[in-house]
């Protein structure tokens, strides 16, 4: 997992990963920022590995560029994915 974090955060591209370097990534940024990581599983139910990695390149400060270049999508793949995740959100119930 640390191997494939560096890679990205070097601005190396993640279009070829399996399924199972993107678990072993997501896995790792829980030692990077638990805190995220945490609020993201109580915000979202049910997000897929790649919605999961989307969500921790915007948490890792990456431009709408870098993202496209990392993901190998364009940049209407980009708003089309932050509108469907938008909708998955759930906030926290008004106290």
């Amino acid at each position: 997992g640390r191997e494939l974090y560096e890679s990205i955060v070097n601005g190396g591209p993640a279009v070829s990963w399996s399924k199972d370097n993107m678990l072993k990534f997501i896995d790792y940024y829980k030692v990077v920022n638990l805190t995220f990581m945490m609020q993201m599983e109580h915000d979202y139910s049910r997000l897929s590995p790649g919605n999961r990695f989307f969500l921790i390149l915007q948490d890792m400060g990456k431009s709408d560029e870098e993202m496209t270049h990392i993901l190998g999508v364009s940049e209407g793949a980009l708003r089309t994915t932050r509108s469907r995740l938008r909708q998955k959100h759930t906030p926290a119930p008004q106290q």
